[in-house]
């Protein structure tokens, strides 16, 4: 084959243009999926929902919904909600339902309160966990999720939140209770001298 050769000239250029097509078509080659991240200074309340698979460094109150993704509650996320997604990876804390719908992953740095729901769950050792596990079936928790939604809400229902905000204002009030007796009032400070 020489330099000039038509044929080798235009084998490159047709393999290029193979390449091209290969790589315009979409069921040559599946794209990458998308990835939301919820960073360590963002607070995000209220529903949670999409097509997205969902890294939480920073905190999230409220539902979050991601059924055919995965949700990953990393080391410093910190989470007040309950979360349904297809696996579910807790290293942070989670104050909430957990449902799995393939599986629930809490690590040796996971702190969860609440309930777990899924086929698979793994506990690593060191992992702290206070609630119910419950590994007979989704669609039992899916039927339990359809009849809470068709209930209408009362005003005395508690999210998460709300139940932890009397522990909460009983810590402020103790932390402001031992800020008065280090402080001698003006009375106090008159009396001793």
């Amino acid at each position: 084959m020489s330099m000039f050769d038509k044929r080798s000239a235009k084998e490159p250029s047709d393999a290029g243009q193979a390449r091209r097509s290969q790589q315009a078509s979409p069921a040559a080659k599946p794209e990458p999926q998308a990835v939301a991240i919820v960073g360590p200074g963002i607070n995000v309340s209220g529903e949670v929902s999409g097509n997205e698979d969902l890294f939480i460094d920073g905190k999230v109150e409220g539902t979050i919904d991601l059924r055919d993704n995965v949700v990953t509650v990393n080391q410093s996320g910190e989470v007040r909600a309950n979360i349904t997604a297809s696996t579910v990876n807790v290293s942070g804390r989670v104050v909430g339902d957990i449902v799995g719908i393939e599986q629930v992953v809490l690590t040796k740095s996971a702190w969860v309160l609440g309930n777990v729901i899924a086929p698979r769950v793994n506990l690593e050792s060191g992992g702290k966990f206070k609630g119910t596990i419950d590994t007979d079936s989704v669609e039992k928790a899916e039927k339990v999720e359809q009849k809470e939604a068709q209930k209408p809400k009362a005003s005395n229902q508690q999210s998460p939140t709300q139940a932890a905000a009397p522990l909460a204002a009983a810590s402020v009030k103790a932390e402001a209770a031992s800020v008065k007796r280090a402080v001698p009032s003006p009375r106090e400070s008159a009396a001793r001298t």
